[in-house]
């Protein structure tokens, strides 16, 4: 399991006297974001919605919170965004680059999560690596570094098949089923039929 705990830098709400939040409001994860990354500030004015609304004041700084959050923004805004809790698969290349455009992505690095996998699972020798689709363009990055460690890596992808579909096909089980962090999965709530999938009984 990881476990990650941000907090916005304050020096990036040094200068910053309205903040713009975008952020799904039935997301609990991005409920429990908010109460923790974002710290007081007498005189920051902080606005959470959950939709762009291109006729509002300009803020100082947006937040947004998740891939469909971003996708809102205009692309040539000038104001400072900072974009948590995606995938960095799912941020258009164009924006990886500008200047005033931060992100703090989901992906744990490649080589640092095999090396904690391997250090909390000592014994593993085969690892499903599950998106819904274009796992190999999006996600090699995760099958090459286990492989590089000797883990037999197994692309599985939900786009044709359900989970229980997808261990069938193998021809033996893994010993671990890796979630990777692709925004479908949880779009279309794939993470809890994966979850009881993938459950045995000890």
């Amino acid at each position: 399991m990881f476990i990650m705990v941000m907090m916005l830098p304050a020096g990036v709400l040094a200068q910053a006297r309205t903040l713009l939040v975008l952020a799904d409001s039935r997301s609990q994860l991005a409920e429990r974001f908010l109460e923790q990354a974002i710290p007081h500030h007498p005189e920051l004015r902080v606005e959470v919605q959950d939709h762009w609304n291109p006729r509002r004041e300009p803020a100082d700084l947006i937040l947004a919170i998740g891939s469909r959050m971003l996708s809102q923004i205009p692309q040539d805004t000038a104001v400072p965004v900072m974009a948590a809790f995606l995938p960095l698969s799912t941020v258009p290349p164009s924006l990886r680059t500008k200047g005033n455009y931060t992100f703090l992505p989901l992906d744990p690095d490649p080589e640092q999560f095999v090396d904690s996998l391997t250090k909390h699972l000592p014994g593993i020798k085969r690892a499903g690596y599950l998106a819904f689709d274009a796992l190999q363009r999006d996600f090699s990055g995760y099958l090459e570094a286990a492989r590089d460690k000797g883990i037999h890596a197994i692309p599985m992808e939900l786009s044709q098949s359900s989970i229980a579909q997808a261990l069938r096909n193998l021809s033996e089980p893994p010993d671990a089923v890796i979630i990777l962090p692709d925004p479908e999965l949880y779009r279309r709530k794939l993470v809890y039929q994966v979850m009881l999938g993938t459950f045995r009984k000890g």
